[in-house]
């Protein structure tokens, strides 16, 4: 799991592995970049299976087709 900036795509925090022990877990990421104003998470990276994320609060349809598209090119380098 990793956070992009929202505007620009870039990593603002590096790919940082989460190890999920519970149905339900929070965690704090800290040490995002410098400057950045707004991130967007960036999970599942490398992951093919089918798997349900539910975001509270839910991102919106904007934020969506952004990562798709970011996911998309950064998997095909």
């Amino acid at each position: 799991m990793g956070l992009l900036d929202a505007t620009t795509g870039a990593e603002a925090l590096p790919s940082t592995l989460l190890e999920l022990k519970e149905e339900e877990q929070t965690f704090t990421l800290t040490g995002v970049a410098a400057g950045t104003t707004a991130v967007l998470p960036s999970v599942l990276r490398g992951f093919s299976a089918p798997v349900r994320l539910q975001f509270e609060p839910p991102l919106e349809d904007k934020d969506l087709a952004f990562l798709m598209q970011v996911q998309y090119f950064v998997s095909k380098r």
